[in-house]
C-alpha cells in the first residue's frame, strides 16, 4: 500500500477536531472562532458552506475556513505522507513548515495550529517507555518529521534496558542516511545507553568504526566508557588486542593505558607496556610539552631521530631530556636499547 493511501490525519483513522478563528477577510485579525473536523478520509465538515464560499469568491470574496480546506490541510497531507515513507527523512522540521514558506499571514497562522493540533494527536500514540520525556518527547520529533511508528521500529531493535533514550538519538537515527543495521548491531556489544548515545552521535559523522572491531572489543570484555575512549582516541584494535593478550594484562587495563597514551597521538607497543610494568612506571607520561621540546632538540643534531613514541618512552623511563639527548648521541633509537635500559638501570637504581 502508498503512503498517500496509509495516511490518515491521525493514528487509528479517527477524527481530528480543531478550533479555528474564522474571518472573511485576509487583513482581519479577529473573527469567529468555531471548529472544524478532518476525517480519516480527509474530507472536512465545517459550519460553512464551502461550496457556496467557492461561489462567492468567484465574486470576490474571502474565507479562511476555504483555504484551510484548500491549501493548507492538503499541505498537512503531503507532509505526512513523506514523513510515513519508510525511506530515510531528506531534511528535518518536516512536520512544522518554516514561518516564510506562507505569503499569507492567515495560512501561517491556520498551519501552525492544524500540525500543532495533529502532532499532538501523533504523539500521544507512542510508547511513553521509549522516548525520555513520553508524549512531550514524541511531539519533539514531530516537529522534525519523525513519528513514533519510526521511534518504535528502531527502539523495538535495540535492548528494552536502554530505554527511555533521549529525543535527539531518535532524530539522528531515523533522519538522514544512517546506518541503522551497524547501530543496532553495535549496541548490541554493548547493550547500554551511554554506548547507544555514541554510537549514533558517531556514526552520524564521517567516521563508522567498524563493526569487527568492536566486536572484538567486547570480546575483551571492555566496559562500555572504555570501549568508547579507544574508539575516539582511534586506538588501533589490533594494539588493544596485542597488549590485553600480556599476562596478567587484559582488556580493560589494555585499553585505560593505550587511551591514557593516545591523548598524546602515540600508540605505544606491548614491548613498551612490559618494559613500563617491570618498573611500575606505567602511569608515567611526559606531559605533551616536555615531549615537543625534546624531540625538536634530538632532531637538531640527529638526522634520523628516533619516532615520538620512542621518546615519549624513553621520557617515561628516564625522566630527564639530558639523559635522553646523550643516548641519542650514542646511536641509541628505542627505549628497549639494552644501552639505554643499563644507564637509567645505574641512574635510577632498584
Amino acid at each position: 500500500m502508498s503512503a498517500a493511501r496509509a495516511a490518515t490525519p491521525v493514528p487509528g483513522g479517527g477524527d481530528l477536531e480543531i478550533v479555528v478563528e474564522c474571518t472573511s477577510d485576509p487583513d482581519e485579525r479577529f473573527g469567529t472562532v468555531h471548529p472544524v473536523v478532518l476525517h480519516a478520509d480527509w474530507t472536512l465538515d465545517t459550519p460553512h458552506d464551502l461550496a457556496a464560499e467557492r461561489v462567492a469568491r468567484a465574486f470576490g470574496g474571502w474565507s479562511s475556513c476555504l483555504l484551510f480546506a484548500e491549501r493548507v490541510v492538503p499541505a498537512y497531507r503531503r507532509a505526512l505522507e513523506a514523513m510515513m515513507d519508510p525511506g530515510p527523512a531528506h531534511a528535518t522540521d518536516m512536520a512544522m513548515p518554516a514561518a516564510g514558506a506562507w505569503t499569507v499571514s492567515p495560512e501561517r497562522d491556520l498551519t501552525s495550529r492544524l500540525f500543532a493540533r495533529a502532532g499532538r494527536a501523533w504523539a500521544a500514540s507512542g510508547d511513553p517507555r521509549q522516548v525520555e520525556g513520553g508524549e512531550s518527547g514524541f511531539f519533539e520529533l514531530w516537529g522534525h518529521g519523525v513519528l513514533p511508528g519510526r521511534v518504535d521500529e528502531l527502539a523495538r531493535a535495540l535492548p528494552r534496558s536502554i530505554w527511555p533514550l533521549p529525543p535527539g538519538f531518535y532524530l539522528r537515527a531515523c533522519v538522514g542516511a544512517f546506518d541503522i543495521d551497524w547501530l543496532v548491531a553495535v549496541v548490541e556489544c554493548f547493550p547500554e545507553r551511554e554506548f547507544a548515545e555514541w554510537a549514533v552521535a558517531s556514526g552520524s559523522g564521517k567516521y563508522l568504526p567498524p563493526l569487527d572491531d568492536i566486536r572484538r572489543m567486547s570480546a575483551l570484555g571492555l566496559s562500555a566508557r572504555d570501549a568508547v575512549g579507544v574508539l575516539e582516541r582511534r586506538v588501533p584494535v589490533a594494539r588493544l588486542v596485542d597488549v590485553a593478550n600480556l599476562p596478567g594484562v587484559g582488556g580493560p587495563t589494555a585499553a585505560r593505558w593505550l587511551t591514557l597514551w593516545a591523548r598524546l597521538g602515540l600508540t605505544p607497543t606491548s614491548a613498551h607496556y612490559r618494559l613500563l610494568a617491570e618498573r611500575r612506571l606505567l602511569l608515567h607520561r611526559p606531559a605533551a610539552w616536555t615531549l615537543d621540546a625534546a624531540a625538536r632538540a634530538v632532531s637538531g643534531f640527529c638526522p634520523e631521530p628516533p619516532d615520538r613514541t620512542e621518546i615519549a618512552v624513553m621520557l617515561a623511563l628516564a625522566a630527564d631530556v639530558g639523559v635522553l639527548e646523550d643516548a641519542v648521541r650514542r646511536g641509541i633509537r628505542t627505549s628497549t636499547d639494552p644501552r639505554f635500559l643499563e644507564r637509567i638501570s645505574k641512574e635510577n637504581p632498584r
